[in-house]
């Protein structure tokens, strides 16, 4: 699902909870962050992930910090990476798994 087209005025998405696999998040929080939190859109995001589920998030530099903060706080796996630019590039690609609640016996 791209969140960027299905967005609209912060408020939940009209989606059965643990829907999506992946979703995938090409400079939404960089467009939105004077609008809406971005702890608010991330905890949308962990509503409507199935558990071991994945997140693509494509951002600006400025706004990764707090996204990789946020992952990893509601118990997330990010892992930052550089775009085909380098790393002096303005953009990064933030890539999480949501964790499995799964036991095994």
């Amino acid at each position: 699902m791209d969140m960027r087209a299905e967005l609209g005025g912060c408020e939940p998405f009209d989606t059965c909870p643990r829907a999506y696999d992946l979703l995938h998040a090409a400079c939404l929080f960089f467009v939105e962050k004077k609008r809406c939190n971005m702890s608010t859109i991330m905890l949308e995001m962990d509503r409507m992930l199935r558990p071991c589920g994945h997140v693509n998030i494509w951002d600006s530099v400025s706004v990764m910090g707090e996204l990789q903060e946020t992952a990893t706080a509601m118990g997330w796996v990010p892992a930052l990476h550089e775009t085909g630019e380098g790393p002096r590039a303005s953009w990064k690609i933030l890539i999480s798994d949501v964790m499995c609640v799964y036991q095994f016996v």
